[in-house]
């Protein structure tokens, strides 16, 4: 079963802000989205937080070792690359 944003987020219906408007837009568990959609909004939240250097972010800790590896990600199935992408959150 889905579970919904304010089961990850600081978010309780109701509220209001952006979540709140994310909310009544795509649905609490995202359900009013295709699957691009979904992707795209993943791609734009990634693309977001290492804009820009932050605590919680440090490009200079990014080393080139990664780099070839993230290039073959489209080897991947969606399902693997979905996969990494729960692993990866999980381990943050």
């Amino acid at each position: 079963m889905s579970k919904p944003i304010g089961y990850f987020c600081n978010y309780t219906p109701g509220d209001g802000g952006l979540l709140g408007d994310i909310e009544a837009e795509c649905g609490s568990t995202f359900e009013n989205l295709n699957q691009s959609q979904k992707l795209w909004i993943l791609a734009y939240c990634a693309g977001a937080m290492t804009a820009t250097e932050t605590e919680n972010y440090d490009p200079n800790e990014v080393g080139d070792d990664i780099t070839p590896l993230c290039e073959r990600l489209h080897e991947l199935t969606l399902f693997d690359q979905l996969g990494l992408i729960k692993c990866l959150t999980e381990n943050i």
